[in-house]
C-alpha cells in the first residue's frame, strides 16, 4: 500500500470482502458468503488490488490462487476482524435462544462418529439460530491463528501454538477390530501374532506409523500396514469383508461391531489418548464462542473407563 493510501480508503467493509476473498480464493463463493453478486464482488476485488497494489487472486489452471502478499495478508486480515469483533462484544451477553450466527469446527471423522451427534442436537435444541460448519483441516494450528475455524477438536499434543488454548473433552484406549470368523481368533492372541496380521491404518493427516508401531519396533517387531485410510467409518466395512484388522479408539470399534465384527484387546501394555478442543486466544473471553466450548465440554462422551497406568499418547486418534 502506497503513502498516498490511508484508513480512510479502506473501511470495515472492505476488509471483510478482502477476508472473504482470501478466504475462498474465489469470487463467486465469496460474493455468496458476503450476500452480493459475482459483479460486485469482482468489483470489490478491482478496488483492493488498486489499495494494495498486488493482484492478491491470480488466475491458474485450477481456478485462482493467492498471491505471495495475499498468503502474508490472510492471517493478519482475520486477526485484525477478530479483534475488532472483541472490541464490539466487550460486555455483551449471548443468548444462545434467539442468537444468529455460525461457529466453524475442525475434527476427523472419530470425533464426527462418536461425540457430534449428541453436540449437534443439543445446539438444534438450544441455539435453533446458530449454524455449524464442520471441516477437517490438515494444517491446525494455523487454521486456528488465520480465523478458518473457531475450534479444533484432536488429541492433546497434536496443535502447537504460543496463542492457542486447550481444554481436555474425554479420554480414550484402543482395541482390534476383526471379522468373526477371523483365524487368528482361534489362534494365541499375542503380541507377535497380531504383528504378523495385515492391518488398516486409520491416518487422518495421511501419514504411516504411530504409537502402536513405536511399540512393536521397541520389541523389534513390524507389522505390515496393508491398508492407509484417511476415515474411521471406511475401516470396518473393510474389515468385514477381509482378513485386514484395524486398531481403533474403543468408542469407534463398538459402534461398528455387530454379528460380522469384533473386537479383542490390544495385547501390548494399554495406551491411551486425550481428545481435546483448541482455540485461538483472542477468542477467550467472547461470549458466544464460551457458551459454544461449554456445549462441547457438558456433550462430551464420558471417558472410557481405561486403566489408570495407561500409558497417554499424544498426537494420536489412531493406533
Amino acid at each position: 500500500m502506497s503513502e498516498t493510501h490511508s484508513l480512510a480508503d479502506l473501511d470495515l467493509n472492505l476488509l471483510k470482502a478482502l477476508d472473504a476473498l482470501l478466504q475462498h480464493a474465489h469470487v463467486s463463493r465469496a460474493a455468496a458468503a458476503l450476500g452480493l453478486t459475482q459483479s460486485a464482488a469482482s468489483r470489490t476485488l478491482a478496488r483492493l488490488r488498486a489499495l494494495f497494489e498486488d493482484d492478491l487472486l491470480v488466475r491458474t489452471g485450477r481456478g485462482m490462487a493467492r498471491t505471495p502478499r495475499a498468503e502474508a495478508l490472510q492471517p493478519q486480515v482475520a486477526h485484525v476482524l477478530a479483534e475488532v469483533g472483541r472490541l464490539l462484544s466487550v460486555g455483551q451477553v449471548f443468548e444462545p435462544a434467539t442468537a444468529r450466527r455460525v461457529f466453524r469446527l475442525s475434527s476427523a471423522d472419530y470425533f464426527n462418529l462418536v461425540a457430534l451427534p449428541t453436540a449437534v442436537a443439543t445446539l438444534r435444541a438450544e441455539a435453533p439460530g446458530v449454524d455449524l460448519e464442520v471441516s477437517a483441516e490438515m494444517r491446525l494450528t494455523e487454521a486456528l491463528e488465520a480465523g478458518r475455524v473457531d475450534v479444533v477438536l484432536a488429541p492433546t499434543g497434536s496443535v502447537m501454538g504460543s496463542e492457542l488454548m486447550q481444554m481436555s473433552l474425554f479420554a480414550e484406549d484402543f482395541v482390534v477390530l476383526l471379522r468373526a470368523g477371523h483365524p487368528a481368533l482361534s489362534a494365541t492372541w499375542d503380541l507377535a501374532a497380531y504383528a504378523a496380521l495385515d492391518h488398516i491404518l486409520v491416518a487422518p493427516r495421511g501419514s504411516r506409523g504411530g504409537p502402536v508401531d513405536d511399540r512393536l519396533a521397541a520389541r523389534g517387531l513390524q507389522r505390515r500396514v496393508a491398508v492407509l485410510t484417511g476415515s474411521f467409518a471406511s475401516a470396518p466395512p473393510l474389515v468385514a469383508a477381509t482378513d485386514l484388522v484395524v486398531t481403533l479408539p474403543r468408542r469407534t470399534a463398538t459402534l461398528a461391531v455387530n454379528g460380522a465384527l469384533v473386537t479383542r484387546p490390544l495385547p501390548m501394555p494399554p495406551l491411551r489418548f486425550v481428545t481435546a478442543a483448541f482455540w485461538h486466544v483472542r477468542n477467550h473471553t467472547d461470549a458466544g464462542h464460551r457458551w459454544f466450548r461449554e456445549l462441547l465440554k457438558r456433550t462430551a462422551p464420558p471417558s472410557a473407563p481405561v486403566d489408570p497406568d495407561a500409558e497417554v499418547v499424544h498426537d494420536a486418534w489412531r493406533g
